[in-house]
């Protein structure tokens, strides 16, 4: 039926695309074609959302594979998945707040009482 290779099964109460999904070559350039586009339609949403919107109409020869090396191709994509940076910092030298020490130490009795009034450095 027009040259196109289907999914046979015997599902009866969904529509035709869905019960025979189109067969598609996961190295194929129109494959890569309309996994990008359908990637761009679902609001470039995850893999697992990109994979059920696909099987519904598709079926992807090692299709886990091909969409997640499309959605990596996104720059945006990439960025929403990857991991947040760790901040590096350095000690801070002791002249940056010597100043502050006698501050600290003259009321450090009112900084740290308790519920009871009784202070906890004595």
């Amino acid at each position: 039926m027009d040259g196109i290779l289907r999914v046979v099964g015997r599902l009866a109460p969904l529509g035709f695309e869905t019960k025979h999904p189109t067969i598609l070559l996961k190295l194929s350039h129109f494959t890569h074609l309309i996994v990008r586009d359908s990637h761009v339609k679902c609001g470039h949403s995850g893999l697992n959302h990109n994979l059920a919107v696909l099987c519904e109409r598709y079926w992807v020869t090692g299709a886990t594979a091909t969409v997640h090396r499309i959605i990596n191709l996104y720059n945006q994509c990439r960025l929403k998945a990857a991991k947040p940076g760790k901040q590096l910092m350095t000690e801070l030298p002791r002249c940056a707040f010597a100043a502050w020490f006698p501050t600290l130490y003259a009321c450090r009795s009112g900084l740290f009482r308790t519920l009871n009034g009784s202070s906890t450095l004595q």
